[in-house]
Formats: C-alpha cells, structure tokens, sequence
C-alpha cells in the first residue's frame, strides 16, 4: 500500500529512539521531542542548531555516528554525492541513516537553492557505498500532482493519498525514503 511509507519511516525511526541521533540538516525540525538525546546539525546559524555545520564538511571524525536522520536536505545541497560520502564518513559500521528526497515536488528555493530531483535509480548510485538500502515511495502519482495545486495541497494530499491507495497508479510518486547501513 502506498501508505505504508508512513508505517516505515515511523518504524525506523524507532529503532532510533535509545541511541544518541544526530538530524543533519535540522532546519527547524520537529524531531527534537522524539529523541532522549538529539543532536541538530544545520549550516544555517538561523536554525540555532546545536552544531552549525556543512553537510559537504561535517566536524566529525571517521566512524563517529551511529544514527542520523537527514529529512528533505539533499536536494538543497550542491553536491549531494559529497554529501553522502560524508555521511558515509561519519557512521560507524552498522550505523544506520534515514533520509528523504523528492522526486516529483515543486521547486522550493527557500535560503538555500533547490538543486536535485532523485529517482530510485539514482538513489542506488548515490548510496551504493552502503552495506544495505531500502528505498520507499513517498505515495503515487495523485499525492505527487497534488504538490502542485497552488494554496490547497495541504487539503488534496489526504484526499490524494486516498485515491492513490484505491487506485495504485505506481508510476510515480513525490518522493523517497531511504533507510541505509552503513
């Protein structure tokens, strides 16, 4: 089901909850009240990050990290094949990673440009350095045209989703979660 990707992600992030995780890319996350001890990361001072750092320079030493979350980031960064060699740098072996990428989504610039788009099969390129990845679709093609109704996305992407559930058009979707070990 087109769905479960909400199912996934919240049972990975589960597997998160008793170990030390740091959101790369924090931003303004919502994910600080999840975690006992939460680390955010952000290049942008204006984020009030507990670390204010670059994703493409991270200031840790090799195989320092067991759990990072890097939510809707790769897509605003120059170089996102960097980006995932040093995240890949950073995680101890057997470290785990949850990300998410668009595929299908609006151009969103915000302070720090809009770059990339990622399909499934670039994904496997871009994470091939990995021990295991899983890549789940983000919902299918109505949840990914409701993206681009102007001012009433928030209102069509239930009722998006729900078509998308009963019809199960696959042949595209918003976006990705990508759970990786390293």
């Amino acid at each position: 089901m087109i769905n479960n990707w909400k199912n996934f992600y919240d049972s990975k992030l589960k597997e998160f909850e008793n170990k030390k995780v740091y959101d790369i890319g924090a931003g303004n996350s919502n994910h600080c009240n999840r975690f006992r001890r939460y680390v955010s990361v952000d290049a942008d001072p204006n984020c009030k990050p507990d670390i204010v750092a670059d994703i493409h320079n991270l200031p840790f030493e090799d195989n320092a990290i067991e759990s990072i979350l890097c939510c809707s980031v790769l897509e605003h960064v120059k170089d996102p094949f960097k980006a995932t060699s040093e995240l890949h740098r950073v995680m101890k072996t057997g470290g785990k990673a949850l990300l998410s990428v668009p595929f299908i989504w609006p151009h969103h610039p915000g302070s720090c440009g809009d770059y990339w788009r990622f399909s499934e099969d670039g994904l496997r390129v871009l994470f091939g350095n990995f021990s295991y990845v899983e890549i789940v679709k983000m919902g299918g093609y109505f949840s990914a045209l409701a993206n681009f109704i102007p001012s009433y996305n928030r209102l069509f992407r239930p009722v998006a989703s729900f078509i998308d559930n009963c019809i199960k058009i696959r042949s595209t979707t918003p976006g990705y979660i990508i759970y990786v070990v390293k």
